[in-house]
Parts: structure tokens; sequence; C-alpha cells
């Protein structure tokens, strides 16, 4: 077989390539926001709380069975051979299938573990999203590799709209949970199909090459660890809040993590996407590295903690006005997920230099002490505090993983120490002076009340 064609369209700067990432995240995060502030004037919150519960196991399934197939494509030189990436394909769909299989085999202990009759009923519906998920194309991968990001922003965009407009039409014809759930299997076919389009000239048939099967598990390894833990660190909180508060008042902090979350999901986006494979192409040594990355850091940071500290100080007043009235209790509670995305914005840059220096053992450590700390904390401040207390936890469970990951990168000789203090200081600063600001032209409640601690 031919080699792939790298027939690639690269930004000529870095700055071009942050463009194109930054205007399409924004694209799509605008469309999810358009789409989560419609289903919540359709929807009760127990049905969020469903949804949450299903999310959360979806995802939780696919990254225990993770095996970096994404991140192997990107790092490997052999990505662009046919029998590279066919092979990894071909892993992907075999996965998929698999863990279709024993998730349906899983279902009445999950059953019995949350006793749920609407959960019950829905459960052997994620089998079918486990095989679309496995039946992707490896072509938004490779425009990964190629650092594409034009590329990567036309198919997420169109990914985010055609999933919306699916999803909103099929809950309007049915407001049930089983109307969120057909919306969302028909969400992910479209993904899946529209994935085949990404990077023309890649033809695709069931390969197994043992010597790449045994590359893609040895570099994945760590990267599975690493999913595993991710996973826990990430999304505990959702899971398990379900054994400790309704699933209505899940529903409502799935909406305010929904907000929260942009920020930490663009970060993992700008670092998979670009400073992941720019920093594994680099081939510089470590103070040349820094001296290049710090720049860049410092301008990212300075956007990021004006758009998060001005996040922080105006979630109440927002939420309360533009959602329905059973979501108010979203806004206090964004607030403190806030302060936890700020700290996750940190701590993902730093993940993904330390991933391209191929170190992907720190954040799965990284993560690893994020989740001991989720563990211990969330069922005790939620236990104290409520709702609340969980939003607390996830903050102090984030920074435990930023000092793990910033000891590793002192070892490494490539730290922003410094940097993240002061940008830290700022953020909270810009938080202050904003609530003041709003809380003056009568637009909030006052100053004192900016993180709450009750709902």
């Amino acid at each position: 077989m031919e080699r792939v064609s790298r027939r690639v369209r690269i930004s000529p700067t870095l700055l071009g390539q942050v463009g194109w990432t930054t205007s399409s995240y924004m694209i799509v995060q605008g469309l999810r926001f358009a789409q989560n502030l419609v289903l919540t004037h359709i929807l009760a919150p127990e049905l969020f709380g469903v949804m949450i519960v299903l999310t959360s196991l979806r995802v939780g399934v696919e990254l225990f069975t993770d095996i970096g197939i994404g991140q192997n494509i990107v790092a490997s030189r052999e990505a662009w051979e046919p029998r590279y990436y066919t092979t990894a394909w071909t892993l992907q769909l075999i996965r998929g299938v698999v863990i279709g299989a024993l998730f349906l085999l899983l279902t009445p202990l999950l059953g019995r573990f949350y006793d749920n009759a609407t959960l019950n009923d829905v459960f052997p519906v994620l089998c079918v999203l486990f095989v679309m998920t496995g039946a992707h194309s490896v072509g938004p991968s490779l425009a990964v590799k190629a650092i594409d990001t034009r590329r990567i922003a036309y198919y997420e965009t169109a990914s985010a709209i055609l999933g919306a407009i699916l999803t909103i039409a099929i809950v309007l014809a049915s407001p049930t949970a089983w109307g969120l759930i057909a919306g969302n299997v028909a969400a992910t076919f479209a993904t899946a199909v529209l994935s085949y389009f990404v990077w023309p000239g890649v033809r695709y048939r069931l390969t197994l090459d043992g010597r790449h099967v045994r590359e893609i598990i040895g570099f994945g390894k760590w990267i599975f660890v690493s999913s595993i833990i991710f996973f826990l660190a990430t999304n505990f909180d959702r899971l398990i809040l379900g054994k400790y508060v309704s699933l209505a008042m899940l529903g409502v902090y799935g909406v305010a993590r929904s907000l929260s979350d942009i920020f930490g999901q663009f970060a993992t986006r700008l670092g998979n996407a670009i400073v992941f494979p720019s920093v594994a192409a680099a081939g510089l040594d470590r103070d040349a590295l820094r001296a290049r990355l710090r720049l860049h850091r410092r301008r990212y940071l300075t956007l990021s903690l004006l758009a998060v500290g001005g996040f922080i100080a105006v979630a109440d007043p927002i939420v309360s006005r533009i959602y329905d009235h059973r979501y108010a209790a979203a806004g206090p509670i964004a607030a403190w997920l806030g302060l936890a995305a700020w700290v996750l914005v940190l701590n993902t840059f730093s993940d993904s230099v330390l991933l391209g220096l191929h170190k992907p053992k720190v954040g799965a450590l990284g993560n690893v002490g994020k989740f001991v700390a989720l563990l211990v904390a969330l069922p005790l401040a939620t236990a104290t505090l409520g709702i609340i207390g969980a939003a607390i936890a996830t903050v102090l469970a984030e920074a435990l993983r930023y000092v793990i990951l910033t000891l590793a990168q002192v070892r490494e000789r490539i730290h922003f120490l410094r940097q993240d203090v002061t940008a830290t200081a700022a953020m909270l600063l810009v938080a202050v002076a904003v609530r003041a600001l709003v809380a003056a032209l009568g637009l909030s409640a006052p100053l004192a009340s900016l993180f709450q601690l009750s709902v």
C-alpha cells in the first residue's frame, strides 16, 4: 500500500495555530452552551442527573480500556504508514466491540448499585455508543499529528453543529430520558461518520501488524494507567455524587460543571493539539525549550486569567438570569468550580509538556494524587457542606495534582512556578474587582457572597 500523502496546512506561526484552535473551540462551546441552555428549559433536573451518570460511566469505561491509540499516532514516526494506522484503527474497532459486550454483562451490577428504575432501563444503550466510538476514523489523530488545526477545527465545529441540531430536535419531539439518550446516540453516530472526511486518502482495512501492535501497546501502557486514573480524577464527583445527593441536585451540579469545564476543556484541547505535538517534535534542550514556551505561556495565561476570573465573578448572576429557576443553585457551585478550573488550566499545560518529553508516568501520578484527594475529601465535604462541599473538594484535589506535576517539572528543569503564582494572584484580583463592580451596579449579591458555603 502507498503511504498517506502528508497534505497538511500548518499555520505559519504558533499564533495562527492557536487562532484556529481558539476560534473553533469558542464556536463549539457556544453551541454546547446554547444546547444545554435550551435543554434546561425543556427537561427537569432529574433527567440531567440521569444523563450525567450515563456520560460518566461511558467516559469511565472508555478510559479504563484506553491504550492511547490517538497519542500513539501523534508520537510515532511511522504513523503515516498504512500498516500502522490501519492497525491502530483495527485495535480501536475491536476495543469498541469488546467493551460494548462487557458493559452489557455488567448492567445488572450497575442497576443494583444505583437502584434507579430509569437508569436500569437505559444502561444497555451505552453498549451501542461504545461500538460507535470504536468505529471512528483515525483521521482526526493524523490531523493532530500534522498540527493541522484548520482541519481539526472544521471537523469539531461540524460535529458540534450537527450534534446540537439532532439532540434538540429529538428532545423536543420526546422530552424524556429516552429522548435525551436517543439524541446522544444520533450525535455520536454523526460524529463517527464525519471523522472519515477529516483526512482524505486514508484507506481502511482490518490489519493487525504484530510489530505495530506491540509498539502501540508498549507506548500506551502508561497512557492506559493514566487514563484510568484520569477518569477517576475528573469524573469521580459526578459518578459518586448520585449516592450522596438526589438526581435533581446532581443535575444542577452538572450544569455548573458544564460551565466551568469550558476552561479546562480548552486547555486540554490546546495541550493535545498544539503543546504536546510541538514539544514532542521540538528536539531542543531543556533551557531552550523553556525559553520558547515561557513567552507563549505568559500570553495564554493572561487571557485565561481574565476569562476565569471574570467567570468566577459573574457565574451566580448569569445563571440566575438565563437558566430556568430550577437550576439557580448552579451559580454558587460554579464559582467554586471556577477555582478548580483555573488550577486545571495550569495543570493541563504542564501535563502536555511532560507528555511531549515522553514522561506519561508523571501525568498518571498527578491524577493518582487528585483521585486520592477526591476519595477522601469529597464524601467528608459533601456530608459537611452539601453540594458546595463537593465543589470545594475538587479545588483541593486539583491543587494536590498541581504540586505533583510542578515537582516533576522542577526535576526536568522546565518549570514555570513563579509565572503560575503571579498569574493566580492576578486571576483572583480580577474576580474580586469584577464582582465588586457588578455588585455596585446592582446586578449581583455583594462581594462577600462571591464564594458561598451553602445553597
